[in-house]
C-alpha cells in the first residue's frame, strides 16, 4: 500500500512538474470568505493578496464569501468564458461552507470533482487547499477533513495541507466568531499556503 502511494505521488509530481514549467506564476484563486478578506480592517491584506509578495505569484482572487463548490463552479466558468488563461494554476480553496451547511460527503467529493474537471478541460493546472471543520462537528468533521486528500489521490493533482494548523488553537489569531481569521493570520496563512505550493510550484522564489 506504501508502495503504492509513493508511485502515485511520484507520477503526480512528474506531471506537475511538466505542466508547471509552462505556468506564469500566475494563480486563479476559487474560495470563500476564510480567502476574501471578510471581516478585516484592511481586505486588500487578506492572505490571496500576499502571494505576490511571499512567493512571486500574481493571483486573480475569485473568493466570494459563502461561497460554495458548486457556486465557485459557476463562478469559475463565467470568468473563463471572458478570460482565455491556460497554463494557469487554479487553486481550489472552496468547501468549508459546503461542510458547514452538513453536505453529504459524497456529494461534496464529487463537487470538488467537477471543479477539477472543469479546470483540466480548460488547460488549468488545479491544486486543493485542505480545509477542516470546529471539532463540534464531531465524526462529519472526520469524513470531511479526508475528502481533500482522498480527491488530491484520485484526480493527481496536487494537495496543500490545512493553513490554519499552526495557529488554529489560538484564538488571538481569529475574529470574534472565533472562525474567520483576522489580519494578524493573514501573512502565516499566506507563509503556510506558499509553503505548500513549493512542494508542487518548483520555479516559486525563497521567502
Amino acid at each position: 500500500m506504501f508502495r503504492k502511494l509513493l508511485k502515485i505521488l511520484s507520477i503526480i509530481l512528474i506531471s506537475l512538474s511538466s505542466l508547471l514549467a509552462q505556468s506564469d506564476n500566475k494563480v486563479i484563486l476559487l474560495g470563500d470568505s476564510l480567502s476574501d478578506g471578510f471581516g478585516l480592517e484592511t481586505p486588500e491584506h487578506a492572505w490571496p493578496y500576499l502571494l505576490k509578495e511571499t512567493c512571486n505569484l500574481q493571483v486573480t482572487n475569485l473568493s466570494n464569501a459563502g461561497a460554495t463548490l458548486q457556486e465557485g463552479l459557476s463562478r469559475l466558468k463565467r470568468y473563463l468564458n471572458l478570460n482565455h488563461d491556460e497554463n494557469n494554476i487554479l487553486l481550489i480553496a472552496l468547501g468549508s461552507n459546503d461542510g458547514l451547511r452538513g453536505y453529504p460527503p459524497k456529494a461534496i467529493e464529487q463537487h470538488l470533482k467537477d471543479v477539477i474537471k472543469e479546470a483540466k478541460a480548460r488547460q488549468l493546472i488545479p491544486i486543493i487547499i485542505e480545509w477542516k471543520l470546529p471539532p463540534n462537528y464531531g465524526s462529519y468533521a472526520i469524513d470531511f477533513k479526508n475528502i481533500f486528500k482522498k480527491v488530491a489521490l484520485d484526480e493527481k493533482i496536487g494537495f496543500i495541507p490545512f493553513p490554519l494548523e499552526t495557529f488554529g488553537s489560538d484564538l488571538s489569531y481569529f475574529q470574534k466568531d472565533q472562525y474567520h481569521p483576522n489580519d494578524k493570520a493573514q501573512k502565516k496563512i499566506a507563509a503556510e499556503v506558499c509553503d505548500g505550493m513549493k512542494d508542487w510550484v518548483t520555479h516559486l522564489v525563497d521567502l
